[in-house]
């Protein structure tokens, strides 16, 4: 697995672990249940990128546009956080 795969499926474990523990997109409204869904979504795709069985090529390519909002809010708030 070379270094952007391991970047890739890490980034997809930290959003689905996230979710799972209801920190992230963790409010009621209905955008959140959207972005909830949508970076457990993306996160699944994330952990499979590199395999046989995976139609995953990239994320400008690949992720829809709900699951690009969801990483990039992620990628955002995490950036922020370590500031």
């Amino acid at each position: 697995m070379n270094l952007q795969e391991q970047a890739y499926v890490e980034l997809g474990r930290k959003l689905i672990t996230l979710c799972e523990n209801n920190e992230l997109f963790n409010g009621k409204d209905e955008e959140s249940l959207q972005l909830w869904n949508a970076a457990v979504t993306a996160g699944n795709k994330f952990t499979s990128f590199g395999t046989t069985w995976s139609n995953f090529k990239s994320p400008s390519e690949d992720l829809s546009p709900i699951e690009r909002k969801a990483v990039l809010k992620y990628l955002a708030k995490d950036l922020d956080s370590k500031v």
